[in-house]
């Protein structure tokens, strides 16, 4: 009897191997809880730098920001892009207030990649859209639409200009005709849908010359004025004090513009020809 007894298990042990086993097991469901946790995270943050790197590396060539406005596809997208990296070919009177690009105004981009088929035409879509119009990327980094669970990542895009300044070290103008700098802001964030990734949003920025982009000098004014829209008529006023600059064809510099002289009126942009009104 006394060896029956050393033998098997009374019943306060059997319970305490029950509750042994259950804390193993519910620490065991823990871990794996976890790892599925972290995991996940994982793929989240995998998914989001996919994207990431798809929009930061557009967002700092300059032959993406040109294939946004230069290509028959993209002519219009970009309205404000377009006014500030290439003259204006219509006339303004000699007042930086009446260019056409506005400098430190910040507008939705729609953002093209950078490539381009050796036939010479775009091959790229838009990596990036307006925040309103965001483009929708999967989880593996590749561009989809509408937004859903399979479809829950977004990248938007802004541009700023920055225009020259009127003087050698002044600051920048507040219009010009063809800006200096464009500063390109992007965002990638989750969609507003059911299981988006978690992650915060990310936000960059990258900022090109427009020489670069265009190949465009910055200027404030580049265009003559119609003879019309000048003061009262007189001599030509004195530039003392101001760096002389090239006038085109027999267009005369005062202040930092070219014009007409007065009395003539101008007949052909390019070359520039000014003749008796």
């Amino acid at each position: 009897m006394e060896k029956s007894k050393q033998a098997g298990f009374t019943v306060l042990e059997g319970l305490i191997a029950v509750a042994v086993l259950a804390i193993a097991g519910l620490g065991l469901a823990q871990a794996f809880s976890q790892m599925s946790a972290g995991d996940q995270k994982d793929r989240n943050f995998s998914s989001r730098d996919k994207v990431l790197d798809t929009v930061r590396s557009a967002a700092g060539m300059s032959v993406s920001i040109r294939n946004s406005y230069y290509w028959p596809n993209t002519v219009g997208v970009n309205p404000v892009l377009d006014s500030c990296v290439t003259e204006n070919p219509s006339f303004v009177i000699p007042n930086p207030t009446n260019a056409d690009c506005i400098s430190g105004r910040t507008v939705p981009l729609t953002l093209y990649g950078p490539l381009v088929s050796g036939a010479g035409a775009l091959a790229s879509g838009a990596v990036a859209g307006p925040a309103g119009t965001p483009v929708y990327y999967d989880l593996f980094g590749q561009v989809c639409s509408p937004p859903s669970t399979t479809c829950p990542i977004k990248a938007w895009t802004t541009i700023t200009p920055q225009c020259p300044p009127l003087t050698p070290l002044g600051p920048p103008a507040a219009k010009c005709d063809v800006a200096e700098t464009l500063t390109v802001d992007y965002y990638v964030e989750p969609a507003p849908v059911p299981k988006a990734p978690d992650f915060a949003q990310v936000h960059g920025s990258f900022t090109v010359s427009v020489f670069q982009v265009s190949g465009e000098t910055p200027s404030i004014n580049t265009v003559l004025p119609k003879p019309s829209a000048l003061p009262s008529p007189g001599p030509t006023p004195s530039n003392s004090g101001i760096s002389n600059i090239h006038c085109p064809g027999n267009s005369v510099q005062w202040g930092h513009q070219c014009f007409c002289p007065w009395g003539m009126t101008l007949v052909s942009f390019i070359p520039a020809v000014c003749a008796p009104m």
